[in-house]
C-alpha cells in the first residue's frame, strides 16, 4: 500500500489538488503497478511564512525578488535602441520611350 506526503506552499485551490493526487496516483499505477485503490496521497499545504529557504521565509524571499530589477536581456535591450526602420519605397518604372 504506497504512501506518498506532498508537502506544498499554498494557496492551492480544490482543483489543483485533485490533479495532483490524480497525478501521483496515475505514477504509481503507471510505473510501478500499484493499484490505486490502495494508493493513499496527502497534500500539506503551509503557509509561505511558515517554509524556510536559504535562511528566510518563502513569503520573505518572494517579496526580496519582487522588489529587484528585472535584468533586461541584451537582445531585448539591442532592439529597444534601434530606431524604427521605414520600408523603402520600390522604384517606379521608367516609362518607355515611344520610337
Amino acid at each position: 500500500m504506497p504512501f506518498v506526503h506532498v508537502r506544498l506552499t499554498g494557496p492551492i485551490t480544490a482543483e489543483q489538488k485533485d490533479r495532483v493526487m490524480r497525478g501521483m496516483t496515475d505514477v504509481l499505477v503507471n510505473e510501478l503497478g500499484k493499484n490505486p485503490a490502495m494508493t493513499w496521497v496527502v497534500l500539506e499545504e503551509v503557509s509561505r511564512e511558515d517554509w524556510g529557504v536559504n535562511g528566510v521565509s518563502v513569503a520573505t524571499a518572494n517579496k526580496a525578488a519582487a522588489a529587484k530589477p528585472k535584468p533586461v536581456r541584451a537582445a531585448a535591450a539591442k532592439s529597444a535602441a534601434k530606431p524604427a526602420v521605414r520600408a523603402k519605397a520600390k522604384p517606379k518604372a521608367k516609362a518607355k520611350a515611344k520610337a
